[in-house]
């Protein structure tokens, strides 16, 4: 959904963004402030501060079935591959907090526009009584919700790549997505941790792919999962 045309914005707090959608005033989250939205699920968003491994440790990991996580700057963190996070905070070398936009798109689908600025969520809080105050709009009335994917910058992608107020996957190897690659024969099965291009990039071979999974149409799919059936015998690697 985009958002064409502003008739005027707030900025209160310094925190919260309520603008004018349409006729209707709608509330604004973004990669500033989105850990204000009381409604977020932040277990996407926040790491576990117990658990932050570097590559070379991941890499390490066998047999842990639905395993992925974001590495940056050779700097990994669990992430959620069934529900992957628009918003993601991770630790630099210095371990200071650092807050990416982690949903990003390929030089294809910019090109096409086939891309989401953010998601608009029709929520409110305005009733009869509170749309006006003394006869004169409520401007803390709101009437919807906006999750704003909007960059400024490269800085504030975890891909390090920002065109045109869009986080793109970029060459530069600092940001992967590594993944446990399942593998089955016979009654046996066993899994180990691969690096690569996350879901969406651009892609020719299997190998290029966190996922190890190269689509017909060129982009990185989702990594294969193991069924309860499938899953018998671990072969333990260690």
């Amino acid at each position: 959904m985009y958002i064409k045309k502003f008739i005027y914005f707030i900025y209160f707090f310094n925190i919260q963004i309520i603008f004018s959608y349409g006729l209707n005033n709608v509330l604004v989250y973004t990669i500033e402030n989105i850990t204000d939205y009381h409604n977020y699920d932040t277990s996407n968003l926040v790491y576990d501060k117990d658990i932050v491994l570097n590559k070379a440790e991941v890499l390490k990991i066998k047999d842990d079935y639905n395993l992925s996580c974001y590495c940056k700057n050779d700097i990994c963190v669990k992430v959620n591959r069934h529900d992957l996070p628009s918003f993601i905070e991770i630790p630099d070398e210095k371990g200071n907090i650092k807050r990416y936009i982690s949903i990003s798109y390929n030089l294809n689908d910019l090109k096409l526009h086939r891309y989401e600025n953010g998601v608009y969520m029709n929520l409110s809080n305005c009733t009869s009584s509170t749309n006006q105050l003394n006869n004169i709009n409520n401007e803390f009335c709101f009437t919807g919700i906006f999750l704003s994917f909007k960059c400024t910058s490269d800085s504030q992608c975890l891909t390090n790549k920002c065109i045109d107020g869009v986080c793109v996957f970029n060459e530069d190897k600092s940001f992967e997505l590594c993944s446990d690659i399942y593998s089955y024969f016979a009654v046996f099965s066993h899994s180990y941790m691969y690096c690569g291009k996350s879901y969406g990039d651009l892609c020719k071979t299997d190998e290029e792919c966190g996922s190890k999974i190269c689509l017909e149409e060129g982009v990185c799919g989702p990594t294969k999962e193991p069924s309860e059936t499938d899953v018998k015998v671990k072969i333990s690697t260690y």
